[in-house]
């Protein structure tokens, strides 16, 4: 009964043994065919989820074709920049044409409205050139950082992590920005021609303008022959050269042009006109001025019927050097030293010019300091002369007292 107990317990024990081993397979067994499973799906995920080379390849090429549509873009707006402003000039040079056609066909007398016209009309085009600028600087300093923004994340993040989804979603937006692209480079294009065909119809008016201009002008040979003429004319007022009567012709002459009202004279030609009026020659009688007792040649050169200025003198002593116009019997008629000059000799007065003027505050400051030395000299001789007197009269002095003391004893 032992034996049988313990046989009975033995067989128990091997069933429950295999029992457990088979629990233990089955186990295993399920544990493997999970993680084949995991592994499976894992490779299918890994292999077929990404973009393949060329769908990578198709990506990058996009990206080019947007790059340079946009380059395409920023160098059209550059150029209708261009057109723009070139547009902007011709208009302004119409504008200027008209005015100085209307200039010259309405000769008008008063002038002083134009004087601020050429300031106004620089500052004007410096703004206009200003603006211009400022809104092409902004507009290619936008479309950098719109680019760079756009690039930025593509260009960080590495190729091995992107995702078809990602892919797809980049393939999307860039086809759309390329669509966009396309259309603004056509729209510019289109904006471009149209620009180019004002500009060529501009510069046609501009030509117009400017023969109308002419026309009224007389022709650049008239517009050169006036701008000459009032030039030398300027300079003759100026100098005060030859007569006032002949300039005073000479700017009547002037005054039949049209030329006088245009912008480029009309003040030239008005200031003209006010020095010629203030210019009149040195009053002097026929017969020139007679010398009276008391008279030098720097108190008559002072008199407001001669210079009205002293240091006019050696214009009268060049004048009177040679010879005078006249001089009473016995009286020399030149004066060789200017401090020398006689009652009753009549001095020839030239009319005072700038070149005479200039000579004589030269020859005058000259005469001074040589004069200025001389008398020195001439005093330093007689204080050496008086020396001498005073000695000699002291030795007679002693003399003639030795002499009467003698007589005494």
């Amino acid at each position: 009964s032992t034996q049988s107990t313990w046989g009975i317990k033995q067989t128990i024990f091997k069933q429950r043994q295999s029992k457990y081993r088979r629990y233990q397979m089955a186990k295993l067994k399920k544990m493997f065919m999970i993680l084949l499973t995991v592994a499976f799906f894992g490779g299918l995920v890994g292999c077929g989820g990404g973009p393949d080379e060329e769908q990578l390849k198709q990506l990058a090429d996009l990206k080019a074709e947007v790059e340079k549509l946009q380059s395409d873009v920023s160098k059209l707006e550059s150029e209708k920049a261009d057109l723009q402003k070139q547009i902007a000039k011709q208009d302004e040079s119409i504008k200027n044409f008209q005015k100085l056609t209307d200039a010259v066909k309405n000769c008008k007398q008063q002038v002083s409205k134009r004087k601020n016209l050429k300031k106004f009309k620089i500052q004007r085009r410096i703004q206009q050139m200003k603006f211009q600028k400022l809104l092409l600087v902004l507009l290619v300093l936008s479309l950098a950082i719109g680019s760079k923004f756009a690039f930025a994340q593509d260009e960080e993040t590495p190729k091995e992590e992107m995702t078809m989804e990602e892919w797809q979603k980049q393939i999307d937006d860039y086809t759309a920005k390329k669509n966009e692209l396309t259309g603004k480079v056509a729209e510019l294009q289109k904006d471009k021609d149209a620009l180019a065909k004002t500009l060529e119809t501009k510069k046609a008016d501009v030509k117009k303008a400017e023969d109308e201009y002419w026309s009224a002008v007389g022709g650049k040979d008239k517009y050169d022959a006036f701008k000459t003429n009032l030039g030398k004319l300027e300079t003759t007022v100026k100098n005060k050269e030859g007569k006032k009567e002949d300039a005073e012709k000479m700017y009547a002459e002037l005054g039949k042009s049209n030329l006088r009202c245009h912008p480029d004279f009309a003040a030239r030609y008005k200031k003209l006109g006010e020095d010629i009026a203030k210019w009149g020659p040195v009053v002097v009688a026929p017969t020139g001025y007679t010398v009276v007792k008391g008279d030098c040649l720097y108190k008559i050169a002072a008199k407001k019927e001669i210079y009205s200025n002293p240091k006019m003198w050696p214009v009268l002593w060049e004048a009177n050097e040679k010879g005078v116009v006249s001089a009473p019997p016995k009286v020399v008629k030149t004066i060789k030293n200017p401090n020398l000059i006689y009652p009753g000799q009549v001095l020839k007065v030239p009319a005072l010019t700038k070149e005479l003027e200039k000579n004589a505050l030269d020859k005058a400051k000259k005469w001074k300091r040589t004069h200025h030395k001389v008398v020195k000299k001439e005093g330093d001789e007689v204080k050496k002369d008086v020396k001498k007197d005073e000695k000699k009269d002291v030795k007679k002095d002693v003399k003639k007292d030795a002499v009467s003391y003698t007589h005494l004893r």
